[in-house]
């Protein structure tokens, strides 16, 4: 995009068009060039009764485009200061780059919308130092408009086809104007003093319906709008003198050359006393604010001071010099300033070449209240053509990479080469069955993942896998069992068949709490009564993890616990406990020699207890329960409840058990050292008649076909150590 180095100010008025272009001078940088203007006067006032404001508005904008160029420059505009807010605001000690928070703090504090309805924007004033990166008594200057007034205000504009680059108020292209023409440049390179700032002086841009204040040192800015202007002048000759508007306002501005001058100031001079009141009213507030402030002068703008009398009238009355500016000191020679329409006017044109100022970027203050949705839309549209010649230029390189292709491929014509075809067909299948392949893969995956977050699930609560494994050792190597006791002996009859005796013989291993030989003179198993079988078998286990263990061992549980250790009643005796001696007759019968008695004694469980005490379980842990069954029912061991304490409860707290350990060989331990401990019966099912699962029952055999099931629930503490 070529460079832009010129910019058109535009400010649409009540009464005209004023707009100039301006370009920066290139042999003075304090000075700029106004390559074009102009001055459009509208056949009437906008705010007669009878005229139309938006069509003469229009007309006016499209003969400013029929006799000028607008393209390649950017373009500013004013909008009514009336209608917009400013407010200056005095900031703490802060550091500079914190300096954009602060101010979007202060702006919802002090603009009176939602940030989202106005266009607002700030700019950091000339006072105050900068040391070591914190900004010192700094000063910002805060703008706002809400959005729906902004786009009021260029509508006419927009209609018209104007791109506008810049809005900027009235009052701050006033100030950019007068500061920029008639300060002196060297004050920007003296320190600013707060004690001893720079003369002040006003500025007075008297309109057609309000007048813009501006009071000002170049460092600081103070505005105000006063709503009386040119045309009130007007309607106080058409109230005085019963005038139509369009004479009056001739009267006005022929009043030297009227019949009756005298007249016509007497009708104007409530109009003249309500606007000295009014800018030495606003003065006066100014002065209030900032003590330091010292004016020394008026500077008056807007044709409504070609009214004779009204410099005089002020300056007497207000104390200070009024200057009415004769030309623009910062203009360049050139055809434009020479120009008989722009001399007549000039006094006009202050706003418009401060908004040229702003646009080729001379301006001191240089806020910018365009709606940034515009700006993206320009450019948008600015890089829509460069956007569709890329894509046509995209598009045919498709075009003809496509072309190429499709040459090369039509060579080969595939589809009609049967090569070609079978090998398609063939590769087809080969991918068929390796999706089939990775299906079933993943299925199987799925399946193994599913399987082994359910063992992980289950074994979860314990502290570590062999835990659970060693639990379930120590509970098989303590179950009673055929192989695991002292069988009885067939008996011999007279005729030499075998039968049952009370004299029983231990078997190879041991019962279930010792292991002792089989004696020598003991002879071959035979099919037993299952009645007296010492098995039982386990339905059911369940491990619970609790917090206390100590909760679950309640009294019930310890009356239970200690029912384990009941002495053996034997039949037929005299009183209500047993030595190991009468325990082993009563295992074995009263026929057995010494030596048998006391191999059954060594069998005997030692009374030592390892795992087992009377002290109730503490701490967290968990609790085992197993449900199962015997068809045990014996006076020796006792039927139900008895049978299940005095073996498989008796193993659990006397026996020892081999785990192996980390070397892969075996130890023997007792199972409280894998931390069981307090076995009992929790409950005794009921009892019910089931069918013989055992061979050679019934009719043909030994024992009922018909036995009892006893149903049992044990629990037992579980610590893992």
């Amino acid at each position: 995009m070529a460079k832009i180095d010129s910019a058109w100010g535009i400010d649409i008025g009540q009464c005209a068009l004023k707009a100039v272009r301006c370009a920066p001078s290139a042999d003075d940088p304090n000075k700029v060039v106004a390559e074009a203007f102009d001055y459009i006067e509208y056949p009437k006032i906008l705010t007669q009764p009878e005229a139309d404001p938006v069509e003469l508005v229009r007309e006016a904008l499209q003969l400013f485009l029929s006799r000028n160029d607008l393209q390649g420059t950017k373009v500013a505009v004013s909008v009514s200061g009336q209608s917009g807010l400013a407010r200056f605001i005095k900031l703490p000690p802060i550091e500079t780059s914190k300096i954009p928070d602060i101010v979007r703090y202060e702006a919802n504090q002090q603009i009176p919308f939602d940030l989202d309805d106005v266009i607002w924007d700030y700019q950091r004033m000339f006072v105050g130092s900068e040391e070591e990166g914190f900004a010192l008594e700094a000063e910002v200057g805060l703008f706002a408009m809400k959005r729906d007034q902004v786009y009021q205000e260029i509508e006419p504009y927009q209609e018209a086809g104007i791109d506008i680059d810049i809005v900027q108020l009235t009052p701050l292209a006033i100030y950019n104007d007068i500061v920029f023409d008639q300060m002196d440049p060297a004050i920007w390179s003296e320190e600013y003093d707060p004690e001893e700032p720079p003369h002040s002086f006003v500025v007075a841009s008297i309109g057609t319906e309000s007048t813009d204040l501006v009071i000002t040192n170049g460092y600081r800015v103070w505005q105000r709008n006063i709503p009386l202007g040119g045309s009130h002048f007007t309607k106080a000759l058409v109230k005085e003198l019963q005038l139509t508007y369009a004479k009056a306002e001739h009267l006005k501005r022929n009043a030297t050359r009227a019949e009756d001058p005298k007249v016509i100031y007497k009708a104007m001079r409530p109009i003249f006393k309500d606007l000295l009141t009014e800018i030495q009213r606003s003065i006066g507030y100014f002065q209030s604010l900032d003590k330091t402030a010292k004016i020394d002068r008026v500077i008056a703008l807007g044709n409504t001071m070609k009214l004779p009398g009204l410099r005089r009238y002020l300056a007497q009355h207000l104390g200070y010099e009024v200057e009415k500016i004769g030309e623009i000191k910062t203009l360049a020679s050139s055809t434009v300033t020479q120009s008989p329409a722009f001399k007549d006017n000039i006094l006009t044109f202050g706003v418009s070449y401060g908004l040229a100022l702003q646009g080729i970027s001379k301006a001191y203050i240089a806020t910018n209240l365009v709606p940034k949705e515009l700006v993206l839309n320009r450019t948008i549209n600015r890089k829509k053509p460069w956007a569709i010649a890329a894509a046509l230029l995209l598009a045919m390189a498709c075009l003809v990479n496509f072309l190429i292709l499709w040459a090369s491929w039509n060579k080969v014509r595939i589809n009609d080469d049967s090569q070609w075809t079978a090998a398609i067909n063939r590769s087809q299948s080969v991918v068929s069955n390796a999706d089939q392949l990775r299906m079933r893969h993943n299925e199987a995956k799925q399946a193994y993942e599913s399987a082994k977050l359910s063992g992980e699930k289950r074994l979860a609560v314990f502290n570590s896998k062999t835990d659970y494994l060693e639990l379930c050792e120590a509970i098989y190597q303590c179950l009673p069992d055929e192989r695991n006791r002292y069988i009885e002996p067939a008996k011999k009859t007279p005729t030499g068949q075998t039968g049952d005796d009370d004299t029983q013989e231990p078997d190879q291993n041991n019962t279930a709490g010792g292991s002792e030989p089989v004696p020598d003179n003991v002879e071959a198993e035979t099919p037993r009564d299952p009645t007296n079988r010492i098995e039982l078998w386990i339905t059911d286990m369940r491990v619970r993890k609790v917090p206390d263990l100590g909760r679950w061992f309640t009294k019930d549980n310890r009356v239970k616990f200690k029912d384990n250790s009941t002495p053996l009643v034997i039949a037929g005796a005299q009183n209500n406990t047993t030595t190991s001696e009468d325990a082993s007759s009563t295992l074995f019968g009263d026929k057995h020699s010494t030596t048998d008695r006391k191999a059954a004694k060594k069998s005997l469980p030692a009374p030592k207890v390892t795992s087992a005490t009377n002290q109730p379980p503490r701490g967290a842990g968990c609790i085992v329960e197993l449900e199962g069954y015997h068809f045990h029912k014996s006076q020796n061991h006792g039927d139900g409840k008895q049978f299940v304490q005095r073996t498989f409860l008796h193993n659990l707290q006397e026996r020892k058990v081999a785990i192996p350990d980390a070397a892969g060989s075996t130890i023997e331990v007792f199972p409280g050292e894998l931390g069981i401990t307090h076995p009992l019966v929790l409950k005794m099912l009921d009892e019910r008649k089931v069918e013989s699962p055992f061979e050679q029952n019934g009719d043909n055999g030994i024992g009922p076909r018909a036995l009892t099931q006893y149903r049992f629930v044990i629990q037992f503490a579980w610590q893992p150590k």
